[in-house]
């Protein structure tokens, strides 16, 4: 039997949405970035309305957006580097906190502190977009990635659209300090959610160990090898004896190798 919400929305969409942290991470992400651009919103109409200026406004476009684009590079390289959840949240938290920085520089009506706290956000935003998009292989099966990816990518930019028209109203309606406080609150109801994500391990941990790359005593990444059958050396003075010879035909077990560390020369004698 056909029904409605199989007409609307394809199988395929729906399966991802059956994980309860991919839930809790898309709904989460789509809070955080509707706040985000609600305080965009009712931060243009605030600069706008105190300076009558396009290029005020300019300004701070530019100072919300070229962070992350600067930023990225760093963003990713801290995420692989640490546990993504964590990270996810404890970023969620410390935009929440510019964004307090910035509600003050609203109430002291101070604009460079309000532009300064702006960028400061928009870098700890991206990592805090990096994170979740990391987070999304590990909540969901692997043939359920596109969709879920899908369903992460229209949500945010769903999310963009709904901040904007509702900064205007908040604008109207209660002007830009109450634009920031909900924008504050947004950022808690988003950590409510990340906090209730579950990671699977066993996904977790392969990304986790390429990323901090197994590093052995400074020299580099380790591998190792796979080791050939061989006989056990045996103590012998002359290397072309028949015992020595069978050594040298296959070799001992292949040791672990670290890129970037110089190769060990030499026999090891069993004792």
């Amino acid at each position: 039997m056909v029904t409605r919400a199989s007409q609307i929305v394809p199988e395929r969409l729906r399966r991802p949405l059956r994980s309860p942290s991919f839930r809790r991470l898309a709904l989460g992400k789509g809070i955080s970035y509707l706040g985000d651009w609600l305080m965009v919103a009712v931060l243009v109409g605030w600069v706008y309305e105190s300076t009558a200026s396009i290029a005020q406004v300019a300004t701070l476009m530019a100072i919300r957006l070229l962070p992350p684009i600067v930023g990225g590079g760093l963003a990713a390289s801290l995420v692989d580097r640490l546990p993504r959840r964590r990270v996810l949240v404890w970023s969620e938290l410390a935009c929440a906190a510019t964004v307090g920085g910035a509600l003050v520089g609203v109430l002291v009506d101070s604009r460079p502190m309000v532009f300064a706290f702006v960028g400061l956000c928009g870098l700890l935003g991206m990592i805090s977009t990096v994170a979740g998009n990391a987070l999304i292989p590990m909540v969901v099966e692997a043939e359920e990635l596109p969709a879920a990816n899908a369903i992460h990518s229209v949500g945010q930019e769903a999310a963009m659209a709904l901040g904007a028209v509702v900064g205007g109203i908040t604008l109207a309606a209660g002007g830009a300090t109450a634009g920031l406080a909900a924008n504050l609150a947004s950022y808690a109801i988003a950590v409510l959610f990340f906090v209730g994500i579950a990671v699977d391990d066993e996904r977790a941990e392969p990304n986790v160990a390429r990323a901090r790359g197994e590093k052995l005593g400074g020299w580099g990444t380790c591998s190792r090898s796979r080791a050939r059958p061989s006989a056990m050396p045996v103590r012998h003075p002359h290397r072309d004896s028949p015992v020595a010879a069978e050594n040298l035909r296959d070799g001992p077990a292949a040791p672990e190798r670290c890129a970037g560390a110089p190769r060990r020369s030499g026999w090891a004698w069993a004792g």
